[in-house]
């Protein structure tokens, strides 16, 4: 066996299939990259790398001579190595501790606030309930959606989901000001993900897209086969049920992280009802939300208050 094809998940675990198959070393075979491994989208549609490998003929294997000098080479060596060495290592390294510990930090605070649109900034834990009610409120549009915009992001995502081998159409509507770019998901929930995760996933890749060439603040929503409405109504009946709890219990109920999607659907489920407050915990696009009781929220008030006294 002079020539072997093999596969793997890179080229590097191609080469050495085929050098496992072959049973000699690297330098004793001549390879050949046939196709590189890609990734997909989202997991699908990925390809792995394939390569093949074929056996060198012992001239080309047999080494070749060492040069006969070789101390007259090692005295520039040693020169231009001691007089770099001497002069750089003090000041480079004092401006290299300086700047890099600084800058990052500042450019963290401004992309957690500005890189992820869809985040309300400007509120914290310990804000009043109505504020936080406020930021989630902030999530709508402020403008209206141009055509262009709307068919632009129509084909976007077309684009998108044909390169995740997927047929389907894309329609589009403007409910609010949010366009809505919906499509039937033909791989049994594979778009859709645990509670909305990869569609989630999706719904962000296209809006970073758009936004990058487009200055108006429009939100695209991503909706596949009706799971929009089907988790707004789950949602719904959830809020409702742990309202009644933390009235029954007369202390707070907290949520795992919700998005600021379905963060903001309890915030307005129960915005209207005067015996519980809703606030949003932590910083980030996942948040926790806590449902507080009247009562626990004016001791949690008035502790408060007396503290500061």
């Amino acid at each position: 066996m002079n020539a072997v094809e093999a596969e793997g998940r890179t080229v590097e675990e191609a080469v050495a299939v085929a050098l496992r198959q072959l049973g000699v070393e690297r330098e004793q075979a001549e390879i050949e990259v046939m196709s590189q491994s890609t990734k997909g989208f989202l997991g699908i549609g990925g390809r792995r790398a394939r390569v093949r490998a074929s056996l060198r003929s012992p001239a080309e294997v047999a080494p070749k001579p060492a040069p006969a000098s070789g101390g007259r080479r090692q005295k520039p060596r040693q020169e231009p190595r001691q007089e770099p060495r001497q002069e750089p290592r003090q000041e480079p390294r004092k401006e290299a501790r300086e700047e890099p510990r600084q800058e990052p930090r500042a450019a963290r605070r401004q992309d957690s606030r500005q890189d992820d649109p869809y985040v309300p900034s400007g509120r914290t834990v310990t804000a009043p309930p109505q504020a936080v009610r406020e930021a989630n409120h902030d999530l709508a549009p402020t403008a209206a959606p141009s055509p262009e915009l709307v068919e632009r992001a129509s084909q976007l995502l077309q684009e998108i989901l044909a390169q995740m081998g997927m047929q389907t159409d894309v329609s589009s509507t403007v409910q609010d000001s949010e366009v809505v770019l919906s499509f039937e998901d033909a791989t049994d929930g594979l778009l859709i993900g645990r509670k909305g995760q990869t569609l989630d996933a999706l719904e962000y890749l296209v809006n970073r897209i758009i936004a990058r060439n487009d200055d108006n603040e429009t939100h695209l929503l991503l909706d596949a086969a009706g799971y929009r409405d089907r988790r707004r109504q789950n949602l719904e009946s959830l809020a409702m049920r742990l309202g009644e709890r933390a009235k029954r219990r007369r202390r707070p109920v907290t949520l795992s992280p919700l998005n600021p999607r379905d963060r903001r659907i309890i915030h307005l489920v129960l915005e209207d009802d005067p015996l519980v407050t809703t606030k949003s915990l932590g910083r980030g696009y996942l948040r926790r939300l806590s449902i507080v009781p009247e009562e626990a929220a004016r001791r949690g008030r008035a502790g408060s208050r007396a503290s500061v006294e």
